[in-house]
């Protein structure tokens, strides 16, 4: 797998150079940058980085038929690290309200009612691929008794907080979307939990709120969440507390500070195999925090490729392990595939990306889009 760096840079330019090309031809946008811009610029290239992931791992599970972090660190952290400045960027725009409710008070049922709307729309048309494909895997027939596989349907219908069991005796049912549900698991206990949060604000959230922050609660410790992966979501605390400095920002802007940025990027690469130790926690900190007070990385994150690529990271995220089982398993032989060597294999990788890219473009404009749009207007007619 010598020639992973360079399929994957190939991989990237190329899904960039289409995405803008689907953003600004097929489907122009009107839509502004948001307030904090470069994170707006970040995102989708921490989606594509997750796809690359998984791709790595797909290659060695066709071999070995197990589901393992890569051997390599760069493509270790291509999804960990990412995944985790994900869990970042939520946690500093939402300790960002926090900061702001004094003056800006929040309504949890319009913060709620928005959340609900961004995330339910596409991925329930991601459950129910996946049911598609679990259905043909099957056969059309049940592989045990009803109410199991209503039971299993279930746990997946709610995010999976509670697991992500096998459906309809399919084994391995999660690799159908490269397990990434587990994130969104977290992501909604998070949720649930900054109404207690709240408090260490000097807030008073109403009581229906502190009940939704209790069930939170109860939620993280029923499925057992990892406290370090939790841990991850202050880092976006620290950051958020960070920007509202004036002065911070400005360093924040310097040249010096894209050297650091990148500087805290490699190191947490190159000398630790896992984003979830405290060091490199750290120093993915520091580098988020940077990007956070507005350096675009040398006018990276701030174009036109980025903000489009930005938008569909969310349809990146959910899309692309669809893409790779598919493609592994009906559009190409398992068989005749472990006969590709990895530069063969990267070339089919390049050669998904676009095809990514168009899926995401697709899914974020007729599914993500319009159920914003009526989850903001939803939410602005509640009370």
């Amino acid at each position: 797998m010598n020639q992973l760096s360079a399929f994957a840079a190939l991989g990237v330019i190329v899904s960039g150079l289409l995405a803008i090309f689907l953003s600004s031809k097929v489907f122009p946008s009107n839509e502004t940058t948001g307030r904090f811009s470069t994170i707006d610029g970040l995102r989708g290239y921490l989606a594509f980085f997750v796809f690359l992931h998984h791709s790595c791992i797909w290659y060695f599970y066709l071999h070995t038929h197990s589901w393992e972090v890569p051997p390599s660190n760069l493509y270790t952290h291509f999804g960990q690290s990412s995944v985790a400045v994900f869990f970042m960027i939520t946690g500093f725009l939402f300790f960002t309200k926090l900061f702001d409710a004094h003056e800006h008070p929040i309504s949890w049922k319009k913060l709620y009612i928005s959340r609900i709307f961004r995330i339910a729309p596409l991925y329930y048309f991601t459950i129910a691929v996946l049911l598609i494909i679990v259905a043909i895997l099957s056969r059309g027939q049940l592989n045990g008794p009803l109410t199991d596989i209503r039971h299993e349907i279930w746990r997946w219908i709610q995010f999976t907080v509670f697991g992500a069991p096998n459906i309809n005796g399919i084994e391995h049912t999660a690799l159908i979307v490269a397990g990434v549900t587990w994130s969104i698991a977290y992501e909604w206990v998070f949720y649930l939990l900054l109404p207690l949060a709240s408090l260490a604000f000097g807030l008073r959230p109403s009581k229906k709120a502190l009940f939704v922050g209790i069930l939170g609660l109860g939620i993280g410790i029923s499925m057992h969440a990892d406290l370090k992966l939790l841990g991850v979501f202050l880092s976006g605390l620290t950051a958020a507390a960070l920007v509202r400095s004036d002065q911070f920002r400005a360093i924040a802007k310097r040249k010096i500070s894209s050297l650091i940025c990148i500087l805290c990027v490699v190191m947490t690469v190159e000398f630790f195999d896992s984003a979830y130790y405290l060091l490199p926690t750290l120093l993915l900190t520091v580098s988020f925090s940077i990007i956070a007070g507005g350096n675009d990385l040398f006018g990276i994150l701030s174009n036109s490729l980025s903000i489009n690529l930005g938008r569909l990271s969310y349809s990146i995220y959910l899309m692309h392990g669809l893409l790779l089982f598919i493609t592994f398993n009906f559009v190409l032989s398992p068989i005749d595939l472990l006969s590709y060597s990895s530069g063969q294999y990267w070339l089919i990788i390049t050669a998904m990306a676009p095809v990514l890219i168009f899926i995401s473009t697709l899914t974020f404009h007729f599914i993500e889009q319009p159920g914003l749009k009526f989850g903001v207007k939803l939410a602005n007619k509640s009370k």
